[in-house]
């Protein structure tokens, strides 16, 4: 037996699914039909009670519907993924409750897209969203109430529909909703390639920082690289590893780097490399690279309380979110004790709001229709300032700067 097991970002995700969105309205035809050997199911969503959320990243299409049911005896929660500029779409999962904890399961995401198509259609003030399901495969579960599967998973087809509408003047449907970020291209054997991305990570042993790795995520037509720079703990910049990741082919330099390869502050990164070999060693393959990049950093000077927070490293890519009519910046704290998680909020009405966490605690300061008191930003809203921001029986003082969002065309 073995547990039904989601992705962090969808569990995330879900976490804020379900919220009062008044404007989001079903329609009546909402039923999915599951067959397989010995599986005839019927789910209806019922629009009475169903809530639906709307995701993307950046300054891109919506890439996900979360489903959130609830009622007196039925309780449904499901992902939809949709394939940025395309009608394709994948139902990713779909766990209700009737007698038995029952679930579709297609994870990774957008694992399952035949016969699934999606199409949204403006009526003037509203779009409608649609997602037709044409005998789409898919695989059914049934679970136990510890979540742990009962026999084996039933490969099914799924048909129906799934639809509904929302107000047409939400962020989502806007193109440019948050800064971009200006940045050169990289060159990688003559051929040039867009960064789209960058993470931060760092490696720990027994407490012990042992490496930070620079992600860059490169784009040329449909082709995507990675570039990792990792930078060895009490070693100098010149002993750091590049590795790239191209056309399936791994990588790495051969000689030691020029210490001044890499200059980086609170505010700036500047990379350069000029004409670096590198080679895959198994297949004895080697290129050239050449990165002339200076781009700017999202940086952050607050204090919770009477103690001093210290920004996590960022995945670029989960910054900046859009869901349903807010526009929303995650950052990601910490402070002696404790990892405190800061979402500012850009309500439909114009007005900030805060939402802090810290643990399972969950503080907001504002909401849709009150201002946050003590938060305010510059004209472009990638500076904000706290001015005793509260957060429970604390406050939050200081400032942080959004560098803004990668172009993914």
């Amino acid at each position: 037996m073995k547990k039904i097991q989601f992705s962090l970002l969808s569990f995330l995700m879900l976490t804020g699914c379900g919220e009062n969105n008044q404007s989001i309205v079903p329609n009546k035809d909402n039923t999915l039909l599951i067959q397989g050997v010995s599986v005839n199911e019927k789910v209806e969503l019922n629009p009475a009670i169903t809530n639906y959320d709307l995701i993307a990243y950046g300054n891109e299409p919506t890439e996900a519907v979360l489903i959130n049911l609830t009622g007196q005896e039925k309780k449904l929660l499901g992902s939809i993924s949709l394939k940025p500029y395309s009608n394709i779409a994948s139902l990713d999962y779909l766990v209700w409750k009737d007698t038995l904890n029952k679930a579709l399961i297609c994870l990774p995401i957008l694992t399952c897209p035949d016969g699934t198509t999606y199409k949204i259609e403006n009526f003037g003030d509203k779009l409608k969203l649609s997602f037709d399901l044409n005998q789409s495969k898919n695989e059914f579960s049934v679970t136990s109430i510890n979540e742990e599967e009962v026999g084996n998973r039933v490969p099914v087809v799924v048909s129906g529909n799934i639809n509904f509408t929302v107000p047409s003047n939400w962020p989502l449907f806007q193109k440019d909703r948050f800064s971009a970020i200006k940045v050169n291209d990289i060159a990688i054997d003559g051929s040039i390639f867009k960064i789209i991305d960058f993470e931060e990570s760092k490696q720990y042993y027994n407490n012990e920082l042992i490496y930070t790795t620079k992600k860059f995520t490169l784009k040329k037509n449909e082709d995507i690289s990675y570039l990792s720079i990792i930078f060895y703990e009490n070693k100098v910049k010149g002993n750091a590893l590049i590795n790239l990741v191209y056309k399936g082919w791994d990588f790495k330099n051969i000689e030691k780097l020029s210490d001044q390869f890499w200059k980086e502050d609170q505010k700036n990164i500047d990379f350069n490399l000029e004409n670096i070999e590198l080679i895959d060693h198994i297949n004895n393959r080697r290129l050239n690279v050449s990165v002339n990049v200076n781009m700017p950093k999202t940086y952050s000077d607050l204090q919770f309380g009477d103690q001093k927070i210290v920004m996590l490293p960022i995945h670029n890519r989960y910054i900046a979110t859009v869901k349903n009519d807010r526009k929303i910046y995650n950052l990601g704290f910490e402070n002696s004790n404790e990892l405190i998680d800061i979402s500012i909020i850009q309500e439909l009405a114009g007005h900030l709001s805060v939402k802090t966490i810290i643990g399972e605690q969950e503080f907001m300061c504002g909401n849709r229709e009150i201002p946050c008191s003590g938060i305010t930003s510059d004209s472009d809203r990638q500076t904000f300032y706290f001015h005793n921001v509260k957060a429970g029986a604390n406050t939050l003082n200081g400032m942080t700067h959004i560098t803004g969002v990668f172009e993914q065309k």
